[in-house]
């Protein structure tokens, strides 16, 4: 899916940064199924998750955000989530695009997430992505998929027209 709106930017989230946003960021977040992230799991350095977490914004505002680090030698997912009134638009699956570039640039061959077990809609879309069950916890499905795989299905999901910094 294309989306051309030029007030959209995606940015690599640095700790400063989420520092910045973080307010709006748990905002967000409060949207989702499950426990909410407080401030010590928003802030906790893991491995490589400032080179491959993500921020989308529309104009200068938070309304997505994409947490990530590696584990061994796949990319994890710990946090994904689009703002409510920014659904249904591409912009979920522009953001899992810019986190598998990342990850396959850096030799991640899976990714990895959990996503709570009455999350339909996250669960669809993420089997849509490429995803499949890998296991199950208490209260989360366990989903893996093949970096390559979720690459080559994501690639129509681009914000053609949207500043991209990804340094």
């Amino acid at each position: 899916m294309q989306h051309s709106s030029l007030d959209l930017e995606l940015q690599n989230l640095s700790k400063s940064k989420l520092k910045d946003y973080l307010r709006q960021l748990e905002g967000i977040d409060a949207d989702m199924l499950g426990e909410p992230w407080g401030q010590a799991q928003w802030l906790m350095d893991l491995p490589s998750k400032w080179e491959l977490s993500w921020v989308l914004l529309r104009e200068a505002r938070p309304i997505g955000f994409l947490i990530a680090s590696r584990k061994e030698s796949a990319l994890h997912i710990h946090r994904f989530a689009v703002a409510v009134n920014e659904r249904s638009k591409g912009l979920g699956g522009a953001l899992m695009a810019s986190a598998v570039r990342r990850a396959l640039e850096r030799g991640c061959v899976n990714i990895t997430l959990k996503v709570h077990y009455a999350n339909a809609g996250a669960i669809a879309f993420y089997t849509r992505l490429g995803f499949a069950a890998a296991g199950r916890q208490q209260d989360s499905l366990e989903m893996m998929g093949d970096s390559r795989r979720i690459f080559d299905l994501t690639q129509n999901f681009r914000l053609q027209t949207a500043r991209q910094h990804v340094k």
